[in-house]
């Protein structure tokens, strides 16, 4: 209600005391740049990013992912992380189950899209995917990098 477009980031394998998938964005600082950016918005320079709009495209044998932001959000990295198969969302295996390291890459920007083509597993039924996304801010001079994810999607593959 009071600050609909606070950033969600999803630090890919980071919950419930999870020692963090090795390509996390270990340097994010989300919560100091919101607050910098709440408390003095006019001594911060730069917006802090809205959420994107997510589209992938089935082929035969690939999944292409599409994240766009607003024309001149500034967004300035993207990565994505992927995990097939993975169990019903809230349940104890969900939690328990972690993106493996080899299910992450980095997304090419194309104007305001952001895009990879990630090559599916023959045996997997459906996909689970987000990705990241950097923008830095200053306040005084000095960088605060801040990421957005784009929205969890779950894509049915059979």
């Amino acid at each position: 209600k009071h600050h609909p477009t606070i950033p969600v980031y999803l630090g890919a394998n980071s919950g419930h005391g999870k020692r963090g998938h090795p390509n996390t964005e270990r340097d994010q600082q989300n919560k100091a740049g919101f607050m910098l950016k709440h408390f003095f918005p006019n001594k911060v320079k730069g917006e802090l990013l809205a959420p994107p709009q997510v589209k992938s495209e089935l082929k035969s044998k690939t999944l292409k992912v599409s994240v766009s932001f607003a024309p001149g959000s500034a967004e300035e990295s993207g990565r994505i992380w992927w995990i097939f198969d993975r169990a019903p969302d809230g349940s104890p295996s969900y939690m328990s189950e972690m993106i493996p390291d080899n299910q992450t890459m980095e997304m090419k920007r194309q104007g305001n899209e952001w895009t990879v083509t990630i090559k599916l597993d023959p045996k997997a039924k459906r996909i689970d995917f987000f990705s990241n996304h950097r923008k830095t801010l200053r306040y005084k001079e000095s960088p605060y990098r801040t990421y957005i994810s784009s929205p969890y999607t779950r894509v049915n593959l059979k």
